[in-house]
């Protein structure tokens, strides 16, 4: 008897998941604006912002509200913390690290994606969203740190610029963590694949498992 294809468990995609947070560790970082975003400018005393035409007149260019609105760009991270959680570099100068730490409860989702395979289109790849809140570590000791840093650049090495505390970085950086509290996967096709909710504590438990380690 000819069988179809199997199909897809949530133990399957726990797996999967833990496959992606490993080998794909540039994923894309969403939140949303806070009420601060449509705030005016803070200038020095005296000084005025004026915008003019190619005509020379002045004229107040349109701003669009952007309090809760969504915001998204590539990030990195690194699997450096225990299951599920992840590792960030947050750069306070960017506007995702902005969004995220001025909302009350620094939630944030962060979404990977596999590669395309040859034959097959996007659709049919696996990708993960991956949600949760972001804290910042503040308190680490300096072997805390060393071990971060190494674990990071294991993963990014280009990021040894702007590693926490690097002299001559042109930015600001802190390490973060970010936590998991819920998890959703589309493995592809619904008729084989998993779509939907993993347990965070399957996805734990499937992460501290070394007989789930064959692929790495």
């Amino acid at each position: 008897m000819v069988q179809g294809p199997r199909e897809e468990s949530a133990l399957d995609a726990a797996i999967n998941i833990k496959k992606l947070v490993h080998q794909v560790t540039t994923g894309t970082l969403s939140n949303v604006f806070p009420a601060s975003a449509d705030d005016p400018p803070q200038l020095a005393p005296g000084v005025k912002i004026t915008h003019r035409d190619e005509n020379g007149d002045e004229f107040i260019p349109y701003k669009p509200k952007m309090e809760g609105r969504p915001f998204a760009l590539p990030e990195y991270h690194a699997p450096c913390h225990s299951a599920p959680s992840l590792t960030f570099l947050i750069l306070p100068i960017s506007q995702s690290s902005k969004n995220i730490l001025q909302h009350p409860h620094h939630y944030a989702t962060y979404t990977l994606a596999e590669g395309v395979k040859k034959g097959e289109t996007s659709m049919s790849s696996a990708r993960v969203a991956l949600i949760g809140n972001v804290t910042l570590l503040r308190d680490l000791s300096e072997e805390e740190e060393t071990d971060l840093a190494e674990c990071y650049l294991s993963y990014h090495p280009d990021a040894r610029g702007w590693l926490p505390g690097k002299k001559g970085s042109p930015h600001f950086s802190e390490w973060a963590r970010m936590d998991l509290e819920k998890i959703y996967y589309v493995g592809g096709f619904g008729d084989t694949h998993y779509i939907g909710d993993v347990p965070v504590g399957l996805y734990k438990k499937v992460s501290g498992d070394e007989r789930f380690s064959a692929w790495s």
